[in-house]
């Protein structure tokens, strides 16, 4: 597995913000994978949002 730190971005893309993303998913996926509490759609639904939300922090 790639370490994050490790993952070439295009210039124009911050790697905070971009690793806080990642972060982000990698915790929401976790914590749904121990409760069930979101379906498939109901995830997509709010990682969209989630990185609809950070695009417009660019």
């Amino acid at each position: 597995m790639t370490a994050l730190g490790d993952v070439q971005l295009p210039d124009n893309v911050d790697q905070k913000k971009a690793n806080r993303l990642i972060n982000w998913i990698v915790d929401l996926e976790d914590d749904n994978d121990k409760t069930a509490r979101y379906d498939d759609s109901a995830m997509i639904q709010k990682i969209g949002k989630q990185i609809k939300d950070e695009i417009k922090c660019l």
